[in-house]
């Protein structure tokens, strides 16, 4: 995942040579219920993935110490039969909510925008126009692309955490299942 991918979600697919029923029991046993992932974990401790896992579909996210994120990616996705052992195949991307909201705010903000460039900043052309409205106005579209751009930034590494925990649980759990 990178910069603004989160807006248009990617394919995620894992194999895993474990049967799907105990493929999904592997993951629900590593999944922390999203009440228990309200105040994340505690300072020093690892990312807590939360979200809910059943037969028919799971959807995770991750929490850190810390650090609430509206446009952390969310993992959705189910775990299919796939020969002797099964597949999950799922998408990655914010979630639906977060990119409404970026939706509403950047088109309020563009419109704000042209409301003051023409009732503030336009009316005065030629005269001594307002600086203070045009710092104003570029302020505030910098604003609206920057915060979730930053927010982005910031869950890019925790959408990478999601598909690597996804795969590490199917990939450990079918070994450690050889092992015994």
């Amino acid at each position: 995942m990178r910069l603004f991918s989160g807006w248009r979600p990617e394919r995620v697919e894992v194999a895993s040579p474990l049967p799907a029923a105990e493929a999904v029991r592997c993951l629900a046993l590593g999944v922390a219920s999203w009440r228990d992932g309200v105040f994340g974990p505690g300072p020093g401790e690892p990312r807590l993935v939360v979200g809910r896992v059943t037969s028919h579909w799971l959807i995770l996210s991750t929490r850190r110490p810390g650090v609430r994120n509206g446009w952390s990616p969310v993992l959705h996705g189910q775990v299919v039969p796939d020969g002797t052992g099964s597949r999950f195949v799922g998408t990655i991307g914010w979630h639906p909510l977060a990119r409404a909201f970026t939706v509403v705010a950047l088109v309020v903000s563009a419109a704000m925008v042209a409301v003051i460039e023409t009732q503030v900043v336009w009316p005065h052309v030629g005269h001594r126009p307002s600086t203070g409205a045009a710092v104003g106005v570029l302020g505030l579209a910098a604003f609206s692309l920057a915060l979730p751009a930053f927010a982005s930034l910031l869950g890019v590494a925790d959408g990478e955490y999601l598909c690597r925990w996804v795969a590490t649980v199917l990939e450990e759990d079918a070994s450690a299942g050889s092992a015994r």
